[in-house]
């Protein structure tokens, strides 16, 4: 696996399910990023060695960070937007995962 040095970053489920999403800030190449996921869920989310699903959808698009409604374990979360002010890109592993 070559040195990728995307910075990924992960979002947890709002609904207490015990799941999180990767995802890195920026527009990727595919390829590039599935290999700094798989990466970061194997050695630096807790170093359990943990494996991708075999299904690993990316998705790119635009988040905006808003309030997390008062029902969530979060105090924000992302929501899907069009570019403009306060929307910025982002690659996403279209999958929850287990912590």
């Amino acid at each position: 696996m070559k040195d990728c040095s995307l910075n990924i970053q992960h979002a947890y489920a709002g609904d207490d399910s015990c799941q999180i999403q990767l995802y890195s800030r920026g527009h990727h190449p595919e390829e590039e990023f599935l290999e700094s996921c798989s990466r970061f869920y194997a050695h630096e989310w807790d170093g359990e060695g943990r494996e991708l699903p075999a299904e690993k959808p990316v998705t790119q698009t635009h988040w905006r960070t808003v309030s997390a409604p008062e029902d969530s374990i979060c105090e924000t979360q992302f929501v899907e937007s069009k570019p403009g002010k306060g929307a910025y890109p982002v690659t996403i592993l279209d999958v929850w995962l287990e912590m």
